[in-house]
């Protein structure tokens, strides 16, 4: 992980989690109720949890197989971007991770870290068309994401744009004003693409089309 240049944020280093679905990196800290969770109750929760899967889980697990997608051979490889199996990008707002992930079959999700998360199971014209457009446009980009990946999460202040691959991922981090449309930066046609995605996905949403939610399991 790079370390973060802001000198108020905590230094975050990666942990793994290990769950009976596997093992997982473990989140950056969240508010104080999401810290702990311990016989089936978060603390500062009324509302009792017990079997249900914190959403955490949730999300990391979702995440983690979207990270791992491009390396199982699930994903085909296209001659409009032969190097790009998928796109996995993460974001922190309003308190919480977002994960937009956008994959080779043409299909996108976004998930949440608090709980909840919308897929698109089967194919949508406007949701296929941005992610074919986003991965293309990865491709014209190869060169900027310089970094091998090891599935972490960005540094404060930062977006991070997971590149898969059919081997090891490589990923690049872009500072928070870029990804909002506030400064310029070589990879400002991928957070545009990626944008593209999270609307047309939103859209799929609003209007109840092909689309599985996200909850906790039991």
């Amino acid at each position: 992980m790079r370390s973060s240049s802001s000198g108020t944020a905590p230094a975050f280093t990666l942990r793994t989690v290990h769950t009976e679905r596997g093992r997982f990196p473990a989140l950056r800290p969240l508010s104080a109720r999401w810290r702990r969770c311990e016989n089936g109750r978060v603390p500062g929760l009324r509302k009792k949890t017990e079997n249900v899967t914190p959403p955490e889980q949730v999300y990391a697990e979702h995440r983690w197989a979207a990270l791992q997608a491009g390396r199982d051979g699930a994903i085909p490889r296209l001659d409009a971007h032969p190097s790009v199996y998928g796109l996995v990008t993460d974001f922190a707002r309003n308190g919480r991770w977002t994960t937009v992930v956008a994959l080779g079959n043409y299909k996108a999700s976004v998930f949440y870290s608090t709980g909840g998360g919308v897929q698109v199971v089967t194919e949508v014209a406007p949701v296929a068309e941005a992610a074919w457009r986003l991965l293309s446009t990865v491709q014209e980009h190869l060169a900027d994401f310089d970094a091998d990946d090891d599935g972490g999460y960005p540094p404060f202040g930062a977006v991070r744009f997971h590149l898969l691959t059919g081997a090891a991922g490589r990923y690049a981090d872009v500072p928070d004003d870029v990804f909002w449309g506030r400064a310029d930066h070589p990879l400002r046609p991928v957070r545009s693409a990626v944008h593209d995605v999270l609307a047309k996905v939103r859209e799929t949403e609003t209007a109840g089309r092909a689309v599985q939610k996200i909850t906790a399991r039991k």
